[in-house]
Formats: C-alpha cells, sequence, structure tokens
C-alpha cells in the first residue's frame, strides 16, 4: 500500500511539474493598447471607428471587436487616420500590432 501511495505521489508531482512552465496569456488577441496619442471617433454609437493617429511617429494599430471580426493590423504614419467598419460586435479598443 506504501509503495503505491509513493508511485501515485510521485506521478502527480511529476505531472505538476510538467505543467508549471506552462504560462497562458490573458489574451492572446493583442500585445498592448495603443498608446493616448492614437485617438478614435465613432463609438460605441456606431459600428465604424476613425482612428488617427497623432503620435510624432508611425504606429501599427488595429481595432479590437468584441465578438466580432477585429481590423487587420494598418501602418499609420504621423497624422494619417483609417475608418475600420463591422456588422457584428461591439467596440472593445484599439490595440498595437
Amino acid at each position: 500500500m506504501k509503495l503505491r501511495s509513493r508511485k501515485l505521489a510521485a506521478v502527480a508531482g511529476g505531472l505538476g511539474l510538467a505543467f508549471a512552465g506552462v504560462v497562458l496569456p490573458a489574451s492572446a488577441a493583442h500585445a498592448a493598447w495603443a498608446p493616448s496619442c492614437v485617438e478614435v471617433f465613432g463609438p460605441p454609437a456606431t459600428q465604424s471607428a476613425l482612428v488617427q493617429n497623432d503620435c510624432s511617429t508611425t504606429q501599427k494599430v488595429r481595432v479590437i471587436v468584441a465578438w466580432g471580426p477585429d481590423s487587420s493590423c494598418v501602418t499609420l504614419q504621423a497624422g494619417y487616420e483609417f475608418t475600420y467598419r463591422w456588422s457584428i460586435g461591439s467596440y472593445d479598443g484599439v490595440a498595437l500590432c
């Protein structure tokens, strides 16, 4: 009986070690939110977002839509803008790519 308990403990301990190095991200959808110099106009009243880069540097961004399709990654030079429209889901934010 003691031998069986030791084997079971060894197996359970080994499984714990096997999963100890596994880290699951909170959200794989995006790396980080865009800085505040990237402005958004339109949501939540509409299902479109005009994203404007007021930063002094180029930004790679995407519009995140909860329960809907996110935009593709867009490279916006300083002073440029783009509009993204969707039909399902709700605006969640603008993230860096």
